[in-house]
């Protein structure tokens, strides 16, 4: 059991010893384990008989756990642990962004965290500037332009030039 072959025939030799040739070899699984998570990968190599190499199953990219190891029954069927893998997230708060002004952004607050996600990063109340795109990156980390500056708004000197009948100046 879990061995396929032919069946070979043998004949009994003058010196009164069986003669011929039988090969077995184990029963396949193949490189591929049905149902297993989305977010899992199957790493089979080498032999995937009976017998032969485990196959081991780790997270795909953006996810995280611990990897485990299947093994190919008699039946030509993969049996092992379920993997469990979950999400890589990145942080709430965007670092890394040239000057001193801090960006606000609601990636966490949108559940807009995790692996793949988009995430936009703006200028905090009293400061202009563009908008910056971010991706949640499967290391963990947000991949976007971080030279897109904040400057504090301006309002101009003279009080007088923005209020009718005002006189003054700052």
């Amino acid at each position: 059991s879990g061995y396929d072959g032919g069946s070979f025939g043998f004949t009994c030799a003058e010196a009164g010893e069986w003669t011929g040739d039988l090969v077995c070899q184990g029963t396949q699984c193949g490189r591929e384990i049905p149902g297993l998570p989305a977010e899992a990968q199957a790493r089979c190599r080498g032999d995937t008989s009976f017998g032969g190499t485990p196959c081991n199953v780790i997270c795909a990219p953006g996810y995280e756990g611990t990897p485990v190891r299947y093994t190919c029954q008699q039946n030509g069927k993969w049996i092992g642990p379920r993997i469990r893998c979950t999400p890589i997230r990145c942080p709430d708060v965007i670092l890394g962004f040239t000057g001193k002004i801090k960006r606000t952004s609601t990636c966490a607050a949108d559940k807009t965290d995790t692996y793949l996600s988009k995430c936009r990063s703006r200028c905090p109340p009293g400061y202009t500037g563009s908008e910056a795109l971010f991706t949640c990156q499967a290391d963990g980390n947000w991949d976007g332009d971080r030279t897109a500056g904040c400057t504090k708004v301006d309002c101009g000197a003279d009080v007088a030039d923005s209020v009718e009948n005002a006189d003054g100046t700052c």
